[in-house]
């Protein structure tokens, strides 16, 4: 009989050395295609070698994505807050939005998207910039968070540029005194005192005090003690000012300070706080007065600490883009509005007379709006178009929602927040405590007489022009000089010492709480763009015009 050798200790031999090998070069391939894929993300850097582009290069992906969420219809139910009608585009050739997605109403004939397209004989194309363009990560049926969410993770850097208050505000402040096609010219920017990213304020030369004990040596990147000197150095003395961090949100270190001269007084305010009075006191104060500050050294000492920051939330639970999150820390300084004193005859204007620490020399009405911020609107544009505007007068919380004509948007406010108190004789909550209150429905507004409110939304759409949503807050009120004029005695032409200018702009706008169902129509609306132009092929996506090329680094090329 013929035997065999056999091979199964031969094998066993032969098999790890053969299967560990390949398992160990698969593992390689894998991390190096990890590696690679890594290197293609931007990694926030103001100079990074970065092409606006490269999320575009393969126009199939886009082409894939589209036809991908226009295969799905959604639907929408009608509320109280739901538009009528909502038209895009130029004169003559316009798309009305308002009846996407709704069910067909009676008399319409079955057709709940009639008297859509205004004409249909040369429809014209609605540009977009490229870094706006959301198609490729729709899938048909977002809401307004959802959408909100895909712009805050959006990681195109030239979005950040318009949250970067350093950037726009010089951008802004250039544009609108060219004669250029930008169109900006009449869109005036608030006047800064100091407007400086924090490298900048690290190599700006201006004489350091010598009684202070600071590290000069500008290598250090967290040298706050120096940041804060040459900070204070340009906080003014004897004028009104507003200063604030450049990169972050929310009110974020922001400083409200009226000086008073005369009388040797500093109003302060922090954040959402209400102005403190304070007794000045400045290097060069002569007198020794115990109860005397120097407020500029607190400012420019919580300044230098807040460009060490990045802001990673809005409050505890909102997330910031991270457009936000990659903004150069900066710091700006600017001139405070505040709202006009009491105009004779109008009875709309928002003042309160009931103000004990006014300041006599310089509000001579004795209308608290002194100590206010400028009466703001948060203009949101869809597609180009103003859909509501949040009116804010200084820093009250919401007064009113406008419509682009300026009337009001009836709403139910927020409900109040509950209130425990516990009983005085048992560990309990009373029960009428426990009960929810709700305000009652919002009293209509009036617009104060002396606003032009057709300037304000003329601002708010023309930098929300070629933006699916946009926000642009304008302050509306008048400037430290333009004050003093008022309580002069010269209120002839209050229109003269009012001024319209833009405070901000915003990409990822906060969610305002408690108007959760007001905005789910923004965001049927900003949907609703997406699907009917790129239905009817009339969206045309454009290279952004108006991010300069300096804003990207030296070494990038403009490719956007």
């Amino acid at each position: 009989m013929t035997t065999y050798p056999s091979c199964s200790r031969e094998t066993t031999q032969i098999l790890p050395r053969i299967v560990v090998p390949l398992l160990l070069i698969a593992s390689v391939l894998m991390a190096l295609r990890s590696i690679v894929h890594s290197r293609t993300i931007f990694d926030g850097s103001i100079h990074n070698s970065y092409n606006p582009k490269d999320n575009y290069n393969d126009n199939r992906e886009a082409t894939a994505a589209r036809a991908s969420f226009l295969d799905y219809s959604p639907k929408f139910q009608r509320t109280k807050y739901t538009f009528d009608s909502f038209v895009i585009g130029e004169d003559g050739d316009k798309i009305d939005l308002a009846q996407f997605g709704l069910e067909p109403d009676e008399g319409n004939n079955g057709n709940s998207n009639k008297n859509i397209i205004i004409n249909k004989q040369h429809p014209s194309t609605v540009t977009l910039f490229r870094d706006f363009d959301l198609r490729n990560r729709l899938s048909g049926n977002e809401t307004w968070i959802e959408l909100l969410e895909y712009r805050r993770d959006d990681t195109r850097p030239s979005l950040s540029f318009y949250v970067d208050k350093v950037a726009f505000k010089r951008w802004l402040h250039s544009s609108s005194h060219a004669h250029n096609d930008a169109g900006l010219g009449g869109i005036e920017s608030i006047e800064s005192f100091l407007l400086k990213y924090k490298t900048e304020l690290v190599a700006l030369q201006r004489d350091v005090n010598a009684n202070d004990n600071i590290n000069t040596n500008d290598s250090d990147n967290d040298n706050t003690p120096l940041l804060s000197s040459k900070i204070k150095q340009w906080l003014p003395v004897d004028e009104d000012y507003a200063a604030k961090p450049t990169h972050l949100s929310c009110s974020g270190g922001v400083w409200l300070v009226h000086n008073d001269p005369k009388e040797n007084t500093t109003y302060v305010g922090n954040g959402k706080k209400k102005m403190t009075k304070f007794r000045s006191s400045t290097n060069n104060d002569k007198d020794n007065d115990s109860n005397a500050v120097d407020v500029r050294t607190t400012i420019a000492d919580d300044l230098a600490s807040n460009l060490q920051k990045v802001q990673e939330k809005c409050g505890r639970t909102v997330l910031e883009s991270y457009a936000l999150r990659h903004v150069r820390p900066g710091i700006v300084v600017e001139e405070r509005f505040t709202q006009p004193s009491t105009i004779v005859g109008d009875t709309n204007s928002d003042t309160n007379n009931n103000n004990d620490n006014v300041d006599s020399n310089y509000n001579a009405a004795g209308d608290e709006s002194f100590f206010k911020g400028g009466m703001e609107f948060k203009v949101f544009t869809i597609w180009g178009r103003a859909w509501l505007t949040v009116w804010r007068p200084g820093t009250d919380g919401v007064k009113a929602l406008l419509f682009r004509n300026g009337t009001n948007l009836v709403f139910d406010p927020p409900p109040a927040k509950k209130k425990h108190k516990k009983d005085n004789t048992k560990d309990k909550y009373n029960k009428k405590d426990e009960e929810k209150k709700v305000k009652p429905p919002s009293i209509q507004q009036q617009l104060p007489e002396w606003i032009d409110w057709d300037r304000v939304i003329s601002i708010g759409e023309r930098l929300g022009r070629n933006k699916d949503m946009f926000r642009t807050d304008i302050f509306v009120g008048v400037g430290t000089a333009g004050r003093r004029k008022q309580q002069k005695g010269d209120n002839d032409n209050i229109n003269k010492t009012i001024r319209y200018v833009v405070s901000e702009t915003e990409i990822h706008p906060t969610p305002l709480r408690g108007f959760e169902q007001v905005f789910e129509e923004a965001g049927r609306l900003w949907l609703a763009g997406y699907y009917l132009l790129s239905r009817q092929n009339r969206l045309s996506v454009i290279s952004n015009t108006e991010v300069p090329q300096e804003f990207y680094g030296a070494s990038t090329s403009n490719t956007n």
